[in-house]
């Protein structure tokens, strides 16, 4: 498990997060494992997704800034949230694969796709996770192709997490048609903070746990 250690950090706090939990579940099963599998890196990237806007005292959000929206564990730490924020993490993982390891992108694909879907289905309870998933990651990789600048990405995103409020559930979502979100401004504010500091923090370690993943699953293969 040690090339996971980067990001494991799931917090033993009580969680009404369905996600959150099978995370903290697979790293405790997997703390003293030397598995490498495609599944074991999507938990990796579970681990890595449940870090955003998770609850925990050890927070250091002042009360003033809570009281204006700004901290965004307040409304949007949920299993919506972490769907939105999944789907576009999925598209920098498979984007990564594409650039640094073509040969084992489709296999890890595959099985990241069919797991979040499994996952998201059971954390929502809602019948189409893997249209809304589909619609979400084929709209990244649209902006990708057209060389969008990482402001697009964040703008959407954003807009996508504040539609989650308290839990509400994804749906599907016409990009450059949908109306904005009429919100406190604070609100705003405190959702891109929140989504800037976690890709900061937490995509670069996840892509070095993907590296060292997939380095090791190719050296297991070659003996």
């Amino acid at each position: 498990m040690g090339f996971l250690s980067n990001i494991l950090m799931t917090s033993k706090q009580p969680s009404d997060s369905y996600v959150r939990e099978w995370a903290e579940q697979r790293a405790n099963e997997l703390r003293y494992s030397q598995e490498v599998s495609p599944e074991v890196l999507f938990a990796g990237m579970i681990l890595g997704l449940a870090t955003f806007a998770r609850k925990d005292p050890r927070r250091k959000t002042p009360r003033k800034l809570k009281d204006l929206g700004i901290d965004a564990a307040e409304h949007y730490s949920g299993d919506a949230a972490l769907f939105e924020v999944g789907c576009y993490l999925y598209f920098r993982t498979d984007l990564w694969f594409a650039l640094n390891e073509p040969k084992l992108r489709d296999e890890l694909s595959t099985t990241f796709v069919r797991e979040f879907n499994l996952l998201f289905t059971r954390a929502l309870e809602i019948d189409n996770v893997a249209d809304i998933f589909t619609e979400r990651v084929s709209k990244y990789g649209e902006f990708a192709r057209n060389e969008a600048d990482l402001k697009k990405y964040h703008f959407y995103l954003t807009e996508l997490v504040l539609r989650t409020k308290d839990g509400a559930p994804p749906s599907t979502y016409k990009f450059e048609d949908e109306p904005l979100l009429i919100l406190n401004a604070f609100e705003r504010f405190g959702v891109q903070t929140e989504l800037l500091g976690w890709e900061k923090g937490m995509i670069p370690a996840l892509i070095d746990c993907l590296k060292r993943g997939c380095s090791m699953m190719e050296e297991c293969r070659k003996q």
